[in-house]
């Protein structure tokens, strides 16, 4: 269900490539992670709200008070705690997130809720910044894997290096990556290892450099996991 129709174009597009490469467009991934110790990580939605940092908490909340179908009250001590470690052993809990992922209202409060927290402060950043739709798409990206003041200050300090915003955006990117294998080299634990985060962050900067290199306008319509963006 695609509830964004009153939203700008670039806004809109946007949007839907973080869902793209966040999780298919699929409005009820769960991704639950268990590492050593027990310790656990959730993230839920088209561009996976974090339970750690309390978006899963703040997306459950507007869908309670938007009638959603699902009850999650069973679990309401588990969700205001942010309680990873019990989610990852609760296969109710996890079911009732995905089956509210199939429920309209949750597809309509998570594109409120990540439009408004994620990609509209992007685009809205990246005017400040630059004139390209690519680099809205860039930024939001940035977004959604930093801090928005980390994101930003890496922007402001790495962003405008190159004669044509072409050159500054591809910049940008290679340092994105520096940075992400960055989380790679000060974390080199098994886990990590396993997750094989060069791998994946070269993946991810690659898209955003064929967008940079040959859509820069994103004047015509291009394709993410199956996405059309």
């Amino acid at each position: 269900m695609d509830t964004t129709q009153g939203i700008d174009e670039v806004t809109r597009r946007a949007y839907r490539y973080m869902g793209a490469i966040e999780s298919g467009g699929d409005y009820s991934a769960l991704l639950v992670t268990v590492k050593a110790g027990g310790k656990a990580e959730v993230s839920y939605g088209i561009m996976q709200a974090n339970m750690q940092v309390g978006n899963l908490k703040v997306l459950l909340h507007m869908y309670a008070n938007a009638g959603g179908s699902v009850d999650f009250s069973p679990w309401k001590a588990i969700i205001d705690a942010n309680n990873a470690e019990a989610v990852s052993k609760s296969k109710s809990f996890q079911e009732a997130l995905k089956k509210a992922g199939r429920d309209k209202i949750m597809q309509k409060v998570q594109d409120e809720y990540f439009i408004e927290n994620f990609v509209l402060p992007a685009k809205n950043y990246a005017r400040t910044q630059y004139k390209s739709n690519a680099a809205v798409i860039v930024t939001a990206d940035f977004f959604t894997q930093s801090s928005i003041a980390n994101a930003k200050k890496i922007i402001e300090e790495k962003g405008h290096v190159g004669a044509t915003e072409k050159d500054q955006l591809l910049h940008l990117i290679d340092e994105r990556e520096k940075w992400l294998i960055s989380i790679f080299e000060k974390n080199p634990n098994k886990e990590r290892r396993e997750l094989n985060i060069r791998q994946a962050a070269k993946g991810r900067m690659n898209l955003l450099r064929g967008i940079v290199k040959t859509n820069i306008n994103l004047s015509t319509n291009f394709t993410v996991h199956g996405v059309t963006v």
